[in-house]
């Protein structure tokens, strides 16, 4: 189902701190790629965390990218004080500076280091568990809350004995809760069959765990799709969920909620059999049942999620979705999104790009985003023998309904200080402008022309609602 792929990287020379990468490049750290992570910060900027095998000596190469993953910088590298096969990468924002890494060596349990945001001095070191860890099988995340959160999610033991470990950090990592629940436990789930997990964290600090599981046996025959959720945070009650009840196998979900809510949006991806192949569903629910929905489907290759996330930006919330096309020897990564007011309305998937694609689960292709870009910051992360590889896909400045090929019924100009919008069709309009990091600077109503004096320059997002439907895109805005 997923192929062991290994990124083989030798370089003849040593890559220095400060080496960049530019658009066109692969990403070459210089050794065997055995894992990767991202994740973004509030002020626009990009990271990637790769464990690297150099010949025998394990590290974790770090970069960055301010500006929207157009070219990236090697930053920092820190060799592991274990051999690990994944690690996982999560950091802080303007206001709590750091970063964080979570690994394991399988055996002697699972450790977190958090690196200041500089990389200017040596990471604190803290064990989160002391027992066996399926390596596969760890995930990190962020909370939306006010007050900066981590959580995590890990399997330890072995067949009908597993058993998930929850783990919740309030003080940037130094402490941790931890929460378990063993399979067999609850009648509805009796075994997990796949280490493929998928968590999400509310602003309320709830946990949300997406992944595959058995209710009957024999166990190929059952796997659906759960999750595993608390309220009250991870001290809270706890319930689990059946997404999906079919006769044949529904497996490697991915998760996303809304930022801005507690619990009442939920969206999950995963991959369902049928008619030979596995195709590529959408699930949505608002509190109640789940809505499930076609994606996509191929006769002649199987679909499988890959990573999906949310993401605020310029008053909108977007989700946006990562999928995977296994063929025979060539694999095929797509992106698509939905908008959060119409949650149940995935576009349909964009081409990125197709090869030699690892499938391997610590090399899946991953999802990020760059904030202050006119994409929404989607950025996406696959890896080849050639390296890692991103791309930002195109995304459409003109939306309503869904539709990506609307006519833009508007005029936009500015000269000596003034904004003008004017409207090609009779209606009701609210603009919305926005700076490069999507901070709202002004919001105006008009009917059919407005004019505005405005004393900033530079380029400037617009989002502009009513009338027939709903419009975005950039502008540049000159004195």
């Amino acid at each position: 189902m997923k192929p062991l792929a290994f990124c083989l990287l030798f370089l003849l020379a040593f890559i220095p701190l400060g080496a960049f990468w530019n658009p066109t490049d692969s990403l070459v750290l210089g050794g065997e790629i055995l894992s990767y992570s991202v994740d973004f910060r509030d002020d626009g900027s990009v990271y990637l965390a790769a464990l690297v095998d150099g010949g025998g000596t394990e590290s974790v190469r770090f970069l960055r990218s301010v500006d929207h993953g157009l070219s990236w910088e090697l930053i920092h590298s820190h060799a592991l004080s274990v051999f690990s096969q994944a690690v996982k990468f999560a950091t802080g924002n303007n206001y709590h500076d750091f970063h964080f890494l979570l690994f394991s060596d399988g055996g002697s349990g699972l450790y977190l280091l958090r690196f200041p945001g500089d990389f200017g001095s040596p990471p604190e070191e803290v064990q989160i568990y002391g027992g066996q860890v399926l390596e596969n099988s760890i995930e990190l995340t962020r909370g939306w809350g006010p007050d900066f959160s981590l959580g995590c999610v890990w399997l330890s033991g072995t067949g009908q004995d597993d058993t998930l470990f929850f783990a919740l950090s309030e003080d940037y990592g130094e402490n941790w809760e931890l929460a378990y629940w063993r399979f067999g436990d609850i009648p509805d789930v009796i075994k997990l069959v796949d280490p493929h997990l998928s968590l999400a964290l509310d602003g309320a600090d709830n946990f949300y765990l997406a992944f595959s599981g058995a209710h009957f046996f024999p166990v190929e025959d059952s796997l659906e799709i759960f999750i595993r959720r608390s309220e009250g945070g991870i001290g809270g009650s706890w319930s689990t969920i059946r997404v999906t009840n079919n006769t044949v196998p529904d497996i490697y979900p991915q998760i996303a909620v809304g930022s801005d809510t507690v619990g009442s949006k939920i969206w999950v991806a995963f991959s369902h059999f049928e008619d030979g192949n596995y195709d590529l569903y959408t699930a949505y629910s608002d509190g109640g049942y789940f809505e499930i929905d076609l994606l996509s489907a191929s006769q002649d290759m199987d679909e499988y999620p890959a990573d999906m996330r949310s993401v605020e930006y310029v008053g909108q919330s977007y989700l946006n979705l990562v999928t995977i096309e296994e063929g025979d020897g060539q694999n095929r990564v797509e992106w698509s999104y939905c908008y959060g007011d119409q949650p149940t309305l995935w576009a349909s998937p964009e081409y990125v790009a197709e090869g030699a694609i690892s499938l391997s689960a610590p090399l899946w292709p991953a999802l990020s985003f760059a904030p202050g870009s006119p994409e929404a910051g989607a950025l996406v992360f696959y890896c080849d023998t050639e390296g890692i590889h991103v791309d930002a896909p195109w995304f459409p400045a003109v939306h309503e309904g869904g539709a990506s090929d609307v006519r833009f019924p508007f005029l936009i100009e500015n000269s000596e200080g003034t904004f003008r919008v004017t409207s090609f069709q009779t209606g009701y309009y609210r603009l919305h402008l926005y700076d490069a990091a999507g901070r709202a600077v002004g919001r105006w109503d008009f009917e059919r022309e407005l004019k505005v004096p405005f004393e900033k320059s530079g380029v400037f997002f617009y989002r502009i609602e009513g009338g027939s439907g709903k419009w975005t895109g950039k502008v540049l805005i000159v004195r």
